[in-house]
């Protein structure tokens, strides 16, 4: 009996000794028009060369998605080897729309204006 609690023990626990930590090679901003990528990386506390650290990417993407400009923030990790990971933050960003209206006019030509730009 106490063989199988020793093999059931060593079964369960291995996998717990064999788990290498997750390293960030790469971090790169995906769907960016508007906004400038070394603004958004101010904001980031993961860089590459340090563990994978979920809590910290999800304050990262509290801190991206309370950017003006930023509609949405998502991760997505790739897998490149057995300890390297690359990490891509999805950016969706806000629609800013600008509204235009103009007067003008010359000898018996008028004209007006109204529109909105982005």
């Amino acid at each position: 009996m106490k063989n199988f609690q020793l093999i059931f023990l060593l079964i369960f626990t291995l996998p717990l000794f064999g788990q290498q930590e997750l390293v960030i090679k790469d971090i790169v901003f995906e769907g960016l028009v508007k906004n400038d990528e070394s603004y958004l990386r101010q904001f980031i506390d993961a860089h590459p060369g340090a563990k994978l650290d979920i809590n910290k990417i999800e304050t990262d993407l509290i801190q991206l998605n309370r950017r003006t400009g930023v509609a949405k923030a998502k991760i997505k990790l790739d897998t490149l080897t057995t300890n390297q990971v690359n990490l891509t933050y999805q950016i969706e960003e806000q629609k800013t729309l600008i509204p235009q209206f103009g007067l003008g006019g010359i000898k018996s030509n008028f004209w007006w204006q109204v529109g909105l730009a982005e």
